[in-house]
């Protein structure tokens, strides 16, 4: 994501010794390290079942789109197990999130607040480069 332009250039360094992106490793470990501290185990799995029902619900969304833009020729035979599978999980995908906000806890609405929280920041981010990337373009 550093070499992607959204996190800090530094963290995309690479360590000439390990062949490992050290900066990134240790902010990430810091950074769990902090919630380890300040959650129980049962926040921390909530926290992170909820993240996951995101990411899932939205790489599924991101899934049907693909196939949508994908010609008829190029699909091959795997397309409509994988569409009618994608578009059976996604409602109950959906359900189990709904149900977890509604329910509210204190973990889930976290999830929310730093889920939510870097979308203004990735708007920011990705705006100038969507707009150099169309100016280099013409």
């Amino acid at each position: 994501m550093a070499r992607d332009g959204l996190l800090p250039a530094s963290l995309a360094h690479v360590s000439a010794r390990s062949a490992t992106p050290n900066r990134a490793i240790w902010t990430l470990a810091t950074i769990a390290a902090v919630f380890a501290v300040f959650g129980t185990y049962e926040r921390l799995s909530n926290m992170t079942t909820f993240g996951y029902l995101v990411f899932f619900a939205l790489t599924t969304i991101g899934l049907l789109r693909s196939q949508r833009a994908t010609p008829s020729a190029a699909r091959g035979t795997a397309f409509w197990p994988t569409t009618i599978i994608a578009t059976l999980f996604l409602p109950g995908t959906g359900t189990l999130i709904a149900a977890s906000i509604a329910r509210g806890t204190l973990e889930v609405l976290t999830a929310v607040a730093l889920i939510g929280s870097w979308i203004p920041i990735f708007a920011t981010l990705e705006l100038p480069r969507r707009r150099d990337r169309q100016k280099s373009a013409t």
